[in-house]
Parts: structure tokens; sequence; C-alpha cells
């Protein structure tokens, strides 16, 4: 489970969410959530973790160098690929903030609350294609 995020519990970071993976760190990175960049000393340096680093140092985030056992607490049971981040959770959307915006006519809202299984979002993600 590769894009799993839950609430971080270290002292000083109440409230952040943590995003493990590269493609989810890369993710909340051009999205402007990050706000630090965990990477395992242990990680080996590829090309996709250099274009990562290079995101967080474009977007002035902080990246630090930490041990396996802190990278694996913070991800827990998702796979992390030796980089975590924390990240601001995104601002939640209710039912005003959806009939506020400026949909085209053929638009297709697919709104979904409490997905944890990226399989299930994937699913989500193919009805509402074959929809239309």
């Amino acid at each position: 489970m590769t894009h799993a995020r839950k609430r971080a519990s270290r002292r000083g970071h109440p409230g952040a969410v943590v995003v493990a993976g590269r493609r989810p760190v890369a993710v909340a990175l051009r999205a402007g959530l990050a706000t630090e960049v965990l990477v395992s000393r242990t990680a080996r340096t590829t090309e996709g973790l250099r274009e990562l680093l290079a995101e967080a140092e474009r977007g002035g985030i902080a990246v630090a160098r930490d041990g396996a056992s802190e990278i694996e607490r913070l991800a827990g049971d998702t796979t992390h690929q030796g980089v975590v981040a924390r990240t601001t959770p995104p601002r939640e959307l209710g039912e005003a903030d959806l009939a506020q915006r400026d949909w085209p006519s053929d638009a297709i809202v697919l709104a979904l609350d409490g997905v944890t299984d990226p399989h299930n979002l994937g699913a989500a993600a193919r009805t509402a294609d074959a929809a239309g």
C-alpha cells in the first residue's frame, strides 16, 4: 500500500500527515503540501530520488537524512522506498464548496470520503471514467 497516509505521532509535528513512497512524496511536493522530506541514510540514490530532492530544493522544503528505523516508524506498514514526507492535510471540501465551483457542463464529479486503500480509489476512478 504505497499511497497510505496517517497522522504523525512524533513530538513537534501535531496533525502532520505522513506520506510514504517516492511517488506520493513527489505528488505532495508538487501540490505544495509537503513541509519536510525525510530520506533514509541507506536509500539508493537513483535518478528518481535525485529528481525528488531537486523538487524539494526548488520548493524550499527541508530535507533530512534519517535512520531507516525512523522512516519505518513514520511509514508504518506502508511501502516507503526510503522516503517519507510530512505534509499539511489538504483543505477539506464540503458539499457547499463543490456546489460553488464552476464545473464544465460535461464534468463528472466524484466525491469520496475515507478512502484508505489505493485499490479502492483506482476502482472508483475507473468507474467514473467508464461513466463518461
